[in-house]
């Protein structure tokens, strides 16, 4: 069922019992068979578009946005494409309906890597930032029923002459609205046999720009260009994949972590780049001395408290490794890839890790994690082919994950890139939206099985209305679990709703969830029955 649950002064929080309740699992038993079904999504969704080039596929062809972008309750799906990208409403049955031409108004030869949903102006819907090549990257607002208008002229956004490819939102400065991080690459036209970061064939402006931007929201409709702010702006020739405003030392403000990959003209992969935020508007370059300034040729950006510290753990996806970041004393991060088993070394299909997150797949408590392997046109060698399988690392109970993508049904073999972990139907259970190259993109949704869950949605002040920045936790069956309310980048290429979801086990009944909102306040709420989606207002 939906709750919407509000705190008024010390009154009792109120229950909307107006919205229907969600149907229970009709049988829990088949989950066991398999756990997750390819979609068909309807003729509309059978219908995306493949490119045939590897110019058009590399640029455009690997994004992946899920929003609610009208308000019905139902997930919406943007696949971004050389010519501004498709909209797919979802119609609460499993299937998607494209109402690109009603819906979405960007300009004519607008090349689409990604979208980045938040509501930007405040006003209670998400709008979307659209990220790509051309001059700038491109501002739509939403109308409150699902239509999006572009509104980049006048916003700030400073010229581009290189790829755009994540966008990050969060409060860096404490007044309330959302400030913006962007992840940016050297890209230009260039043959099959050509790579696009060779100065050769480029020109040397694409090298000029560092690979991540800072925007602050001046609160009305402007964003400034405060890169500057970073000391350090970039590393030499880096490349960015990804990007994550989050408060990372939990000193309560909004630290900014870059992920870095490598340029194919030298013999070393970037180091990503860690900035925590002072609270008085400045920043202290900190990768180095935290152990999150890795260099591994990094891709995909998951976060999870994993150890129950309640800082954010990090999983980055690179070429032949992935990197597991949990935090230890002080503020300092180990890499625990390896202890805890959640590595493609020694897996011969795997090489390249894209597209990745940490969630809970299984509703048992602990968060697993969904990865997406493939390698890059034109080039291939033995031992990391073109295309690959996808993996899934279940984690048990003592913290070790174990590769279970085949027995799940998501092993596909594919050039993957783009990757969303979503509920798309409402059933408790998340789902997988994946976006390969050369293929159609892919709907999986998950079978019910037996586990508790809490999906849990917020409802701020505006302009920070979908309360993002904030802290959600809950006590249930004996344990406290953590989540963090973010916006836009997630993962490599994507975007998902401000929306944590919870898996509870054998708890019907979560004892207290708390919400610490961006400004230190918390709302406390107790006996919230489970398998429910909730919305807490502020």
């Amino acid at each position: 069922m939906i709750l919407a649950l509000a705190l008024l002064g010390c009154a009792e929080p109120s229950v909307d019992s107006a919205t229907p309740a969600a149907s229970a699992c009709a049988d829990p038993s088949l989950r066991a068979e398999r756990a997750f079904d390819l979609l068909d999504g309807g003729a509309d969704w059978q219908a995306t578009q493949v490119y045939a080039d590897m110019e058009s596929a590399e640029v455009s062809g690997s994004g992946v946005a899920v929003e609610d972008v009208d308000g019905d309750g139902h997930p919406d799906i943007l696949l971004p494409d050389k010519n501004g990208g498709r909209l797919y409403m979802g119609q609460g049955d499993r299937t998607w309906t494209d109402e690109t031409e009603a819906r979405w108004r960007i300009p004519e030869g607008s090349n689409n890597v990604t979208v980045s949903f938040a509501d930007v102006d405040g006003d209670g819907d998400p709008d979307a930032l659209s990220l790509g090549g051309g001059e700038t990257m491109r501002l739509l607002l939403n109308d409150g029923g699902g239509v999006f208008t572009d509104a980049t002229e006048g916003a700030g956004f400073s010229p581009q002459v290189r790829l755009s490819v994540a966008a990050s939102w969060g409060d860096i400065d404490g007044d309330g609205d959302l400030d913006l991080a962007v992840a940016s690459q050297p890209f230009c036209p260039h043959e099959p046999d050509e790579a696009i970061d060779d100065p050769a064939v480029c020109g040397i402006d694409v090298f000029r720009d560092p690979p991540g931007v800072l925007y602050e929201n001046l609160g009305d409709g402007t964003f400034a260009d405060i890169s500057d702010r970073l000391g350090r702006r970039l590393v030499l020739l880096g490349f960015g994949h990804g990007v994550m405003l989050q408060d990372l030392d939990d000193d309560g403000d909004t630290d900014v972590y870059l992920v870095n990959d490598r340029l194919t003209q030298v013999s070393f992969a970037s180091p990503n780049l860690v900035w925590f935020n002072d609270g008085a508007g400045g920043f202290s370059d900190v990768g180095p001395i935290t152990g999150l300034g890795i260099a591994i040729e990094g891709m995909g950006l998951g976060i999870a408290d994993l150890n129950d510290d309640g800082r954010p753990d990090l999983l980055v996806s690179g070429n032949q490794r992935l990197a597991l970041l949990v935090s230890a004393s002080g503020d300092r991060w180990i890499d625990e890839a390896t202890a805890r088993r959640i590595s493609p070394i020694g897996d011969a299909t795997r090489g390249a890790a894209w597209g990745n997150d940490l969630a809970d797949l299984d509703n048992d408590g602990d968060m697993d994690a969904p990865v997406l392997f493939g390698w890059t046109p034109p080039t291939e060698f033995e031992g990391n082919p073109l295309a690959q399988p996808d993996a899934l690392y279940v984690q048990d109970a003592d913290g070790r994950f174990a590769q279970e993508a085949e027995a799940w049904g998501v092993a596909d073999t594919g050039v993957g890139r783009g990757l969303v972990v979503v509920d798309l139907d409402g059933d408790g259970w998340l789902d997988l939206v994946k976006r390969p190259l050369y293929a159609p993109a892919q709907l999986y949704g998950a079978r019910c099985g037996e586990g508790h869950w809490l999906s849990v949605g917020l409802e701020g002040e505006p302009p920070n209305t979908a309360g993002i920045g904030a802290v959600v936790e809950l006590e249930a069956g004996g344990r406290l679990q953590r989540r963090w309310m973010t916006a836009g980048a997630r993962g490599l290429f994507a975007s998902r709703p401000p929306v944590v979801h919870f898996g509870l086990g054998e708890a019907p009944v979560v004892e207290r969830l708390t919400v610490t909102w961006p400004d230190g306040t918390q709302t406390t709420l107790e006996e919230v029955e489970a398998d429910a989606q909730v919305v807490v207002y502020r």
